[in-house]
Parts: C-alpha cells; sequence; structure tokens
C-alpha cells in the first residue's frame, strides 16, 4: 500500500499518510491537532467526473430551443405584423360614434368616445326630465306623457350600446369585458365603475386591437 508524506500544520512534523486517508480529515498522531489530507488532483478530478449530477436535455450543449420556442409562440394579429405601421393619428370620435356601433363588443373604445355618449345620454334625458313636467304645469297632461314615453323608450334603446361602450371601453386599459359587472357591487359598485371608465388607454395594441387613439395602416 503506498504512502504519502505530508507536514502537520500544527507542529510541522512529517508523516506517513496512507491512499485511504486522503481527501478526509485526520489527527496528528504526535501534537493531536485535527487536520484536512487534500487528495491529489489527478484524483479530485475523479471525484468529480464520477459524482457529477448529470444535466437535463435542455442544458446540455447543442440542445435547439428554438424549436419550442416556434411551436408555443403566441401567434400575432394582423396589426402586430410587419406591414403595419403607427400613424400617429388616432380614429375621429363624436357623440354618435357609440350608436353607430350599436352591438359591437369587440375592439376598443378611447375614453372620449364613452364620454360623449356619456353626454348624449344627459343631454337627451335631461331634457326629456325637464319637459314633462313643464307640460304637466302648463296644463299639457298629453304632452307630459309623451315625455316620459320617451324617456322609457329611449333608456331601452340605448341600454346595448351603452354596455358595448363600457365594454369596449375596459378592453381599452387591457381588462376584459366581465368588469362591467363590478357596477353591481353594493355600495362601492358605482365608484369603481366610474375609475375604470377614467382609466387611460393602454399603449400600444393589446390582444382586444390597436390602439384607438392610434392608426394604423
Amino acid at each position: 500500500m503506498s504512502q504519502l508524506k505530508v507536514n502537520c500544520p500544527f507542529c510541522q512534523k512529517e508523516l506517513l499518510i496512507q491512499n485511504e486517508h486522503l481527501g478526509s480529515q485526520m489527527t496528528c498522531p504526535i501534537c493531536g491537532g485535527t487536520f484536512f489530507v487534500p487528495a491529489p488532483q489527478s484524483q479530485q478530478a475523479g471525484y468529480q467526473q464520477q459524482y457529477q449530477q448529470p444535466q437535463p436535455p435542455y442544458q446540455q450543449p447543442g440542445f435547439q430551443q428554438t424549436v419550442y420556442q416556434q411551436q408555443y409562440q403566441q401567434p400575432q394579429t394582423p396589426y402586430q405584423q410587419s406591414g403595419y405601421q403607427q400613424t400617429g393619428m388616432g380614429e375621429s370620435v363624436n357623440m354618435f360614434t357609440a350608436l353607430k356601433k350599436y352591438a359591437d363588443f369587440t375592439g376598443r373604445a378611447r375614453r372620449l368616445e364613452y364620454w360623449l355618449f356619456y353626454l348624449l345620454n344627459m343631454l337627451i334625458q335631461g331634457a326629456l326630465y325637464i319637459l314633462a313636467p313643464i307640460f304637466a304645469a302648463s296644463g299639457s297632461a298629453e304632452m307630459a306623457v309623451v315625455c316620459y314615453i320617451l324617456l322609457i323608450l329611449w333608456g331601452l334603446a340605448i341600454f346595448i350600446p351603452a354596455l358595448a361602450v363600457a365594454v369596449r371601453r375596459l378592453h381599452d386599459s387591457g381588462r376584459s369585458g366581465v368588469f362591467v359587472l363590478t357596477i353591481l357591487i353594493p355600495c362601492v359598485g358605482g365608484l369603481i365603475f366610474l375609475i375604470l371608465m377614467c382609466l387611460d388607454s393602454q399603449p400600444g395594441p393589446n390582444m382586444y386591437g390597436p390602439n384607438p387613439k392610434e392608426r394604423y395602416y
């Protein structure tokens, strides 16, 4: 059995160490100090190769990750593909834009579109609410009834476009149209819904469509 000469780091005495003690702790028989006996570099390399943890396939050299990236790559919408350029000009909107998109629950609606439609609704409802009691006070009960009937018909007519523009407004800020149900929460639902309607547009295109403040061609 071969032996190796080492010096004790405490008493500096020369000791004969057998190969079986290499790479382990030993106690000096002269001074009683305990020290570590390193193994030769060639033997250490053998230990490292022997106990090296195997690498998974994706960590091995030459592994092609592009195959998985291409397989699971999220498809791009047309306005995100090459050939579509941003002009910096948003689509024009007015009070009747939401009515033109009567039952369109897709796409996005900027704040201006929503609040112009809200203003139109308030003007018409306010006018009917004011005219009805005026006609009633002047003795024209028939005209007052007509105003109240028109008020009910107007409320029924704008229910769907009001819901649609609210959903598109949520899409514009990157949220699902389901958030329109927050208005049903007691006490705080109206405030939460108001805050959602006041949020700015999400920059650039999102999963619901291009930014309505920007135009693509």
